[in-house]
């Protein structure tokens, strides 16, 4: 799939837990200045008792450990510069700048300097709604078409056959209308609001109505038309007139060009990970998604809006909006995961035991998190000049912990002995399949370092031996040690799951013979559900391998027989026995039970790569194609989920090198090339990019789905399992290069072609994206069968089809075709 779709603009920070593990990027340090302090605590207007003079010595201490820890998570996180801003109890307590607004100036950040603040932005919208609340001019539950009749979504009903339901206000201020990101819409910037409004009525949806969280910028950006629009005005003077006015931000803009005027602004920058080096990229323009993310701000403006926010909507003793509707914008609307759920412009979560309201933003070069425990009177603004930073999501548990957590002793004991911990652990879980997460000791600190992800620093361990993540405390690992105390075992500890990650080389101590497990041993099928498990031994532990998704090891059998997933205790399996012998298993997922009854067929032996290649015609698919020299391939694409076509452009040759062209019009045009040794991406939506590294690798390989012998390219291929049943049968084969995540492959096994891949895609900045892709109507063109329809899907983005009109011999020359591309 080409890179443009993939890494399409995030305008947000995505939320960790019960998500699997962030999805950003980092490595090495950037240049730093010294930070820039501001510390305005309140005018003591009497003098101080013992007490109140302890306390104040106190807050200077935890405010001054506050600095050190943000300064040194900066560095490590290699953000070129940002702000910080504290409030408690209703004082600007802490506000300072960190490291460089400008690396070629050498300019310091400071309280002063302006960021774009990205999808913080959400919570000013919803605020301003709320007062429309207020003054009765609208209501949560009104439909949103009623005041922006651009807008007409038709969503899925949760049953089949029933009428769209209505979309109002509440769904679509906490994403919840079944639609996906739609950011093909907006992210050209050559569409007003009410073209990309109405643009957006034509989207499909991509889940049921009020069934899952679907983040969407769009759809957002309507309620704050709406607002804008019985207010008799436009969303930015309303935001001015209600908010920044009142709150004395004098220093905040909504505009591009506003912005750029402003000499305080700070320059954006990309981390480049392979090239260790920060990358200037120009703002993007969000008017036609204004109310979404369009603010630029500073610390000490944005310190003011915390001030509204913690005051429950009265802001020095002005009430700008009540309580109640206050309250309703923190109120849950929708689980995301893992304990966190939306509500109306807020993320809602939990840090330890204490409630918390935040929200981060992400927009080309900037990265923002505002965050409050509101129970407590504290909130912070954090804004940086990089695209994206795990720092946002860390900064809550440093912010956080600085100041209600212990101070450190003077009498610091003796370190820790991290030498047993570090090396390399083997992951086979979740997206990852024989990843290496790599565990070093730096700084008297550990950090596990996951693969397409980043190097995420540990907490000492508590009590348990537990080690929690600085970023998060919902996720935590602890080691198992040999006699020797070196750790063997690494087991990561997320959403009530206990993974499993053997050190390299490791091999887990058997627990039972074969001839103690030979009647379990087999296959077992449920026809109604269609759900097919494989039991073995598998180096002397039992593993129930469910087709489709895992093989999972289990425990041994406990007092009521049941031998219990060793990743999650609440799931198990029960051996029936009939006559004397097994004839079903019982999988036991809490209190639900599921019956599997043993299949009586011999399993048929699986073809091997070579004939499955055979049956595919590679060798000829490789002698036509190297006789033609290049192909090319046109047609259409459609994302049905942002309601977008276009045209598209495939050319490949037997060198392997591709060229992909996409032209989607007023939404954007974007051309990726790879010339057998470097890889590009140029477009009009995002600043041109040279991939490096593992980023090139997985370009390199991005064509091999239309070539006949697709193992090219990749170090091992195996062949792992059988799917379905008559025609719908495949074969299911694995291909890994390098340190890529693994792509499976669907193989039909009459023809050897692929049918349907499933991958892990790295995206440089927005981490890792899986992506699912379907081949239909085969068919020879040019001396080359060739699938017609492809399809790839992913969260974000939703589907994009292409259809195949026509394939011939690509014109032009090579080196031009497959070489840098120019628009």
């Amino acid at each position: 799939m080409p890179r443009t779709i993939l890494t399409l603009l995030r305008l947000r920070r995505t939320p960790l837990a019960g998500r699997g593990l962030p999805l950003v990027l980092l490595l090495a340090a950037c240049p730093a200045k010294g930070p820039q302090p501001i510390v305005t605590p309140a005018p003591a207007t009497t003098p101080a008792t013992d007490g109140e003079a302890d306390e104040a010595e106190l807050r200077r201490a935890r405010l001054a450990r506050l600095s050190q820890r943000l300064e040194q998570a900066r560095e490590a996180h290699h953000v070129p510069g940002m702000a910080v801003a504290v409030v408690q109890d209703d004082q600007v307590v802490f506000a300072e700048g960190f490291g460089l607004a400008d690396l070629a100036t050498g300019r310091e950040a400071t309280p002063e300097t302006l960021f774009a603040v990205g999808s913080t932005t959400k919570a000013f919208t919803a605020t301003l709604v709320a007062m429309m609340v207020d003054e009765g001019k609208l209501s949560w539950d009104d439909e949103i078409s009623r005041y922006v009749p651009e807008l007409v979504l038709r969503p899925r009903p949760a049953k089949e056959g029933d009428p769209p339901p209505p979309v109002t206000l509440r769904d679509v201020l906490c994403h919840r209308t079944g639609f996906t990101r739609m950011s093909l819409l907006w992210a050209s910037g050559a569409l007003p609001t009410s073209e990309v409004l109405a643009k957006a009525s034509n989207a499909e949806p991509w889940a049921a109505y009020r069934e899952q969280f679907l983040y969407n910028n769009v759809t957002f950006a309507a309620a704050g038309e709406a607002a804008a629009r019985v207010a008799h005005t436009d969303w930015a003077t309303l935001l001015q007139q209600r908010l920044l006015d009142p709150l004395g931000m004098r220093h905040t803009n909504v505009t591009l060009e506003a912005a750029a005027a402003d000499p305080a602004l700070a320059t954006g920058y990309r981390w480049r990970e392979v090239a260790e080096a920060h990358e200037a990229v120009p703002m993007r323009a969000l008017q036609a998604i204004a109310p979404a993310g369009a603010i630029n701000s500073t610390v000490l403006d944005m310190s003011q809006w915390l001030r509204l926010q913690l005051g429950r909507g009265t802001f020095e003793g002005t009430r700008l909006v009540s309580t109640e509707r206050i309250v309703d914008t923190w109120s849950p609307q929708i689980e995301v995961g893992g304990g966190i759920r939306y509500g109306l412009g807020w993320m809602l979560g939990d840090w330890q035991g204490h409630r918390v309201v935040e929200h981060g933003g992400n927009i080309d070069g900037f990265a923002a998190e505002v965050a409050m425990l509101p129970d407590d009177g504290i909130g912070f603004v954090l804004l940086t000049n990089t695209s994206a930073t795990p720092l946002q999501r860390e900064s809550m548990s440093i912010v956080f912990d600085s100041l209600l957590g212990e101070l450190p002793s003077d009498e610091a004991g003796e370190p820790l002995d991290l030498r047993p911990y570090p090396g390399k652990y083997v992951a086979d879980f979740a997206t990852f399949d024989d990843a290496r997460f790599t565990v070093t000791a730096e700084g008297g600190r550990l950090f596990v370092d996951v693969p397409g992800q980043t190097k995420y620093a540990l907490e000492p361990p508590d009590d348990a031996g537990r080690w929690r993540f600085s970023l998060t405390d919902t996720i935590q690992v602890y080691f198992e040690l040999d006699a020797e105390g070196r750790a063997q075992v690494l087991h990561m500890l997320q959403a009530g799951y206990d993974f499993e990650l053997p050190r390299e080389g490791y091999a887990f101590p058997p627990e039972l013979e074969p001839a103690q497990v030979a009647a379990q041993l087999g296959r077992y099928r449920d026809e109604q559900t269609r759900l097919d498990v494989t039991v073995r031994l598998e180096g002397g532990r039992l593993v129930a391998d469910i087709a489709g998704q895992t093989a999972y090891v289990l425990r041994k059998p406990d007092e009521a027989g049941r031998w219990r997933f060793r990743v999650k205790d609440d799931l198990a399996v029960e051996f029936r026995q009939a006559g004397g012998a097994i004839d079903a298993i019982v999988l036991h997922q809490g209190e639900s039970q599921t019956v599997l009854p043993r299949t009586k067929t011999a399993e048929r032996p699986l073809p091997t790569v070579d004939q499955l290649l055979r049956k595919a015609g590679a060798a000829a698919f490789a002698a036509r194609l190297r006789k033609l020299g290049a192909v090319e391939l046109r047609g259409t694409v459609r994302l049905p989920s942002s309601a977008v076509e276009g045209r598209f452009s495939v050319i490949f040759d037997a060198e392997g090198r591709h060229r992909t062209e996409l032209d989607f019009g007023p939404h954007g045009r974007s051309i990726d090339t790879y010339d057998g040794t470097a890889a590009w991406t140029v477009s009009t939506l995002a600043p041109p990019t040279e991939h490096q590294g593992k980023y090139l690798q997985q370009i390199a390989l991005g064509s091999t789905f239309m070539m006949g012998d697709w193992t090219r390219g990749y170090d091992r291929v195996e062949v792992e399992g059988r799917r379905g049943e008559g025609d719908d049968e495949r074969i299911v084969v694995v291909l890994r290069a390098g340190d890529l995540p693994p792509l499976t492959a669907l193989v039909d096994p009459k023809r050897g072609e692929i049918r349907a891949t499933q991958q892990v895609q790295l995206a440089e900045g927005a981490g890792t994206i899986p992506v699912q892709t379907e081949l239909h109507d085969y068919r020879r063109a040019a001396g080359l069968r060739l699938p017609h329809r492809i399809r790839t899907q992913n969260v974000h983005a939703g589907a994009t089809v292409f259809e195949v009109q026509s394939v011939a011999r690509a014109q032009g020359d090579p080196a031009a075709l497959f070489g840098r591309p120019t628009l």
